[in-house]
């Protein structure tokens, strides 16, 4: 009926919104974390003498493996429970 639906435009919106913030904030994040590593693998350069580009990477992988041990757990199951996730009563899983 109409309020069903009302309500469920209103969930998407509500949804929506709250998307746009975690991408807003995550691009902030990965700009920040992007420039630390950039500074760093600069620094670190000049000190241990090898190409900056080179130590550039190096630290932006070692950030990565370092959050990626520390997360490893919740970052599967935040995976997995978006198996499991339903929109409008309909399950939402990915094809595999």
């Amino acid at each position: 009926s109409s309020a069903t639906s009302t309500l469920r435009a209103s969930l998407s919106r509500h949804r929506a919104v709250a998307t746009s913030r975690r991408t807003y904030r995550c691009l902030w994040l990965s700009a920040a974390i992007g420039a630390a590593c950039g500074l760093a693998g600069m620094y670190l350069s000049y000190y241990v003498g090898v190409p900056s580009g080179t130590m550039i990477v190096l630290t932006g992988a070692t950030v990565f493996c370092v959050t990626l041990v520390v997360t490893g757990a919740r970052g599967r199951r935040r995976a997995v429970s978006w198996d499991h996730h339903t929109e409008g009563g309909v399950a939402l899983t990915p094809v595999r």
